[in-house]
């Protein structure tokens, strides 16, 4: 097949524009892969749930570029005009797109993007009919921009998370919570850092960092002599996920919010969202530290009663600790 590069003048400035409106229409599973921390496997599943329409919408798209192209009278240039109404269809359609964690443009993104506009680019200057027909292998191409940067995303958090433990392990005095649960992380960590402000100098991960680099990001921007008390938000979306926060911030202290069938497309079931929630008592008692939970929690007060441990102390009504008549 001859180079659509040597058929037109202009193939590769076509070719780089082309690119970059396919890199738009490509925004929702790059938004899908940074929602599951960059694991690929999990990006269409993701895509599916913040925007049904947009696959069939990609697909059918496909299908007429591709149509238009084979026809001469039409050629390139109405398939260029398809091209770009689909795309602003595809933008302006995807609606459903998350308040909460919405697209952040970080550098691990940017470079993502970077490797994913060059193949591209390199499969329109190099091949005419896929210049129409890159809307069929978007994933795809996120899959190889993904692929040609795991090795360098690997060093770089490497370095960055062996920095945040040599921050932490240079800081004994700090004290250090972690909090996690299905929900209320983020509202149980506010309320701590209200309570404690008064006595101590508090550091806690801002947002939703709860990710082992959002933690590290926390960590690596403070000066950790001008604090107390760190506390650590601290999220999951499969086992191990905790477990690894835990031997990255060290916590002596833990909060356990509650347990719920949340992101169960990543997790599965119950049970192991259970048993992922509990890794931060795992990790507790072989530190001989201790864990504030939920005590009305029928998932956690189920859990409890099977581990039997000594190192809990249980919230509400039967609980160690409960409140009565509580006025703000």
């Amino acid at each position: 097949m001859r180079s659509f590069f040597y058929e037109q003048p202009w193939g590769l400035l076509s070719a780089a524009v082309l690119a970059v409106l396919y890199l738009l229409a490509a925004l929702p599973l790059l938004w899908a892969l940074q929602l599951e921390n960059y694991r690929p496997r999990k990006m269409l599943p993701a895509v599916r749930r913040i925007s049904r329409g947009y696959l069939p919408a990609l697909l059918g798209l496909s299908v007429l570029c591709a149509g238009l192209l084979l026809l001469p009278e039409y050629g390139i240039g109405a398939s260029f005009l398809g091209m770009l109404a689909g795309h602003l269809g595809l933008l302006i359609g995807d609606a459903k797109r998350s308040k909460k964690t919405p697209l952040k443009f970080t550098a691990r993104l940017k470079r993502l993007a970077a490797a994913c506009w060059l193949w591209m680019f390199a499969a329109g200057a190099l091949f005419r009919p896929a210049q129409s027909c890159l809307f069929c292998f978007l994933p795809l191409f996120v899959w190889l921009g993904w692929l040609v940067t795991r090795p360098l995303e690997g060093l770089i958090a490497a370095r960055y998370l062996a920095a945040c433990r040599k921050k932490l392990e240079a800081a004994p005095h700090l004290v250090r919570i972690g909090i996690t649960g299905s929900a209320g992380k983020t509202t149980a960590k506010h309320i701590l850092t209200a309570m404690l402000a008064p006595k101590f100098r508090v550091l806690a991960t801002p947002k939703s960092f709860n990710t082992p680099l959002g933690v590290t990001r926390c960590v690596l921007g403070a000066d950790l002599n001008e604090y107390d008390v760190f506390l650590a938000e601290m999220g999951a979306r499969r086992r191990g996920d905790i477990l690894a926060l835990c031997r990255l911030v060290r916590p002596t202290v833990g909060v356990l919010t509650a347990v719920l069938p949340q992101h169960l497309e990543s997790f599965g079931d119950l049970q192991t969202v259970t048993a992922a929630k509990f890794e931060l008592l795992d990790f507790l008692e072989e530190e001989k530290g201790s864990l504030a939970v939920n005590g009305e929690d029928p998932n956690i007060a189920a859990e409890l009663s099977r581990r039997q441990s000594a190192r809990v102390i249980a919230s509400g009504e039967g609980g160690e600790v409960f409140a009565r008549e509580v006025r703000v």
